[in-house]
């Protein structure tokens, strides 16, 4: 699987070059994490592949990561993968992360940079 690492200030941008599966996006968290920040932004310009089952599943393996993110942010393009990603808010969302999906990168930017998280509608 393809991806690019980027950095926007203390955010780090994962951009997807296809739609990735499970174990793409598995083996990318291990290396997304290295980099530190935590605040992530996720570019699935492609949509994803994975089911609503795949969802939980990566859910709860993020949450088992050393590093946690404090601020997960997916931008998605079509319709399905929205909702997967609107899934996985519901399973991420704990005490140490707030995860949400997005339309657009600036929204999601935008998300990412504010205090609380809530400045920005999804």
């Amino acid at each position: 699987m393809s991806y690019q690492l980027d950095w926007n200030g203390d955010i780090v941008i994962v951009r997807f070059r296809s739609k990735p599966d499970v174990a793409d996006i598995k083996s990318m968290l291990g290396d997304a994490d290295v980099q530190g920040s935590g605040l992530r932004l996720y570019v699935f310009a492609a949509g994803l592949n994975v089911s609503a089952g795949d969802i939980k599943h990566l859910a709860s393996f993020s949450a088992g990561q050393k590093i946690r993110a404090q601020k997960l942010a997916a931008v998605v393009p079509d319709d399905a993968s929205y909702g997967l990603s609107r899934m996985f808010e519901a399973y991420r969302d704990d005490a140490f992360t707030e995860a949400r999906a997005f339309r657009s990168e600036n929204e999601a930017l935008a998300w990412l940079r504010s205090a609380s998280g809530e400045s920005a509608s999804h």
